[in-house]
């Protein structure tokens, strides 16, 4: 009996997954499977996984239209069962986490279908432009001369100004 506690047969690996981290959980495994008596990473990526596709594509409006789609799925899952939307059903949770995370970066980037908003108002003065001074050069000869300047600012209307949440819509214009 003493030889069976020296064998070199790998002990398994089991996790046993439900609807929301089955998705998660193969993702993870697609990258490699941990070994016996180590840490599954696949609870660390239920939140990185979403979140990280929310920064790439922060969007309120297109992370609204996936939230929605991803609210019919879980919602509608045992109505949904017996039509074509069955193998996208398992990836219900995935797009819902998603879609929350988009939508919420979206706000912070304050964009609507790639389109700059402005929710509150801006702390700069948006209506016109301010060319920045001009500054001074010298000619060929050493004369002092004016250059040209092709840059512009927005004026800030306060110092004590901030936006509430998110960048500015000025950032948009820059």
């Amino acid at each position: 009996m003493d030889g069976y506690d020296n064998h070199t047969i790998a002990k398994p690996t089991y996790f046993k997954p439900n609807d929301v981290t089955a998705v998660f959980q193969g993702i993870v495994d697609t990258y490699g499977v941990p070994t016996y008596l180590e840490a599954n990473p696949a609870l660390v990526s239920t939140v990185t996984f979403p979140f990280l596709f929310g920064m790439m594509f922060g969007d309120m409006g297109h992370g609204s239209v996936l939230l929605a789609f991803a609210l019919v799925l879980v919602f509608g899952n045992e109505r949904l069962k017996d039509t074509l939307l069955a193998p996208v059903l398992r990836l219900r949770y995935l797009f819902l986490f998603m879609g929350i995370c988009a939508t919420y970066c979206g706000f912070i980037y304050n964009e609507w279908f790639a389109m700059q908003t402005n929710l509150f108002s801006s702390c700069y003065d948006m209506t016109k432009r301010t060319p920045l001074p001009a500054e001074l050069d010298t000619d060929e000869k050493g004369q002092l001369k004016l250059a040209e300047t092709k840059t512009f600012y927005y004026k800030r209307l306060s110092h004590e100004c901030n936006y509430p949440m998110g960048a500015d819509p000025v950032w948009g214009l820059a």
